[in-house]
């Protein structure tokens, strides 16, 4: 008998445990509906982001039904927080901040501020995490970044839209204060006044990103009003089309050092300036893959191809402050088609 009552003590033990994981396993999204009938809210359902985070525990899902939605988030668990449709789905007079968290994903959003005191979506202290498919406008946002990293490492932000609408924004994406190993692909900028800022971080990877029409579209520099603290150095600025930004340039290096730029398009930049497509004020920084002896293209190179390899130019490229690319490329490059090591930023 006692054999029996055993038994079925651990056989309901075993159905409570099974079943607690279970519940955890298939825990349902929290929803978030600006306006939904009354009836539609429950402990899952909610009105607002930061409610369907508040209830959320490590590794669940807020999904957010289109509408408009005028909060600053704050985001300190590991969750992802997902938009219906980044075309209907708004956070406006707000911002999205990370904060001191891993492994967060924010996807599906149109986030825009008109005043503000820090930028649209911030990722402070937080790794690991993924900003994917967004729509950012800033206008008068302070500081001026439309996505800021600070003290982040190991990130991928990747495939957003970016309008600054002016150059009242600083930059389209800032990383700063010691920032590292991030992922910037695939996003597009356009309107501010430094498309892509690097001021401290180190081994981050610019790819494939589309910026035109700001003041300077890439730009890598250490130095502050406080004078140079950390050079930046170990990025590769890799495949990106650099396009009509006219006032200062199209890539910039300052106090930054031992950077890779290759297969970039830069066309049209620096026209209402002084400096043209680029200018380096930095130590060894290489404007070309020696892997395979190619460069960057150059709008306004003018050197001769009669000697193989042909397709690059048979004399280099000279930029300003006497640093050049030994292999500039006679077309513009399918930013799509290029390929890197992702495990070298030497």
């Amino acid at each position: 008998m006692k054999k029996i009552i055993v038994i079925g003590i651990i056989g309901l033990l075993l159905t409570i445990s099974i079943a607690t994981v279970n519940a955890k396993l298939c825990r349902p999204y929290i929803y978030v509906d600006d306006d939904a009938d009354p009836d539609w809210y429950d402990e899952t359902h909610v009105k607002t982001i930061n409610e369907g985070i508040s209830i959320a525990e490590d590794g669940d899902t807020v999904y957010v039904f289109s509408g408009t939605y005028a909060e600053h988030v704050v985001i300190d668990k590991s969750i992802k927080l997902y938009g219906q449709d980044k075309s209907s789905t708004f956070i406006n007079q707000g911002r999205v901040t990370i904060n001191h968290v891993s492994g967060v994903i924010i996807q599906g959003f149109t986030i825009k501020n008109e005043d503000g005191d820090t930028g649209l979506v911030r990722l402070y202290y937080s790794s690991d995490c993924i900003v994917h498919s967004n729509n950012l406008e800033g206008l008068f946002i302070d500081p001026p970044y439309c996505i800021e990293l600070i003290h982040a490492s190991n990130n991928l932000i990747e495939m957003n839209t970016i309008n600054g609408w002016c150059t009242w924004t600083i930059c389209g994406i800032y990383l700063g204060d010691g920032s590292d190993n991030n992922m910037i692909k695939g996003n597009s900028i356009t309107e501010c006044n430094i498309g892509i800022g690097i001021e401290e971080g180190n081994y981050n990877t610019v790819y494939q990103n589309t910026v035109t029409q700001n003041r300077l579209g890439i730009g890598l520099d250490s130095y502050t009003e406080d004078g140079p603290f950390n050079d930046v150095k170990y990025n590769k600025i890799i495949a990106n089309n650099v396009l009509y930004n006219t006032e200062i340039c199209g890539i910039a290096m300052g106090i930054a050092n031992n950077n890779q730029i290759h297969h970039n398009n830069l066309i049209g930049n620096g026209e209402d300036g002084p400096i043209g497509n680029a200018i380096d004020g930095g130590i060894n920084n290489k404007w070309y893959d020696s892997s395979n002896r190619e460069g960057n293209y150059w709008d306004d190179y003018n050197g001769p191809d009669v000697l193989p390899p042909y397709g690059v130019g048979d004399i280099p490229y000279y930029i300003l402050y006497a640093s050049l690319d030994r292999f500039p490329l006679m077309e513009p490059v399918d930013i799509e088609n290029v390929e890197i090591d992702f495990g070298d930023n030497s």
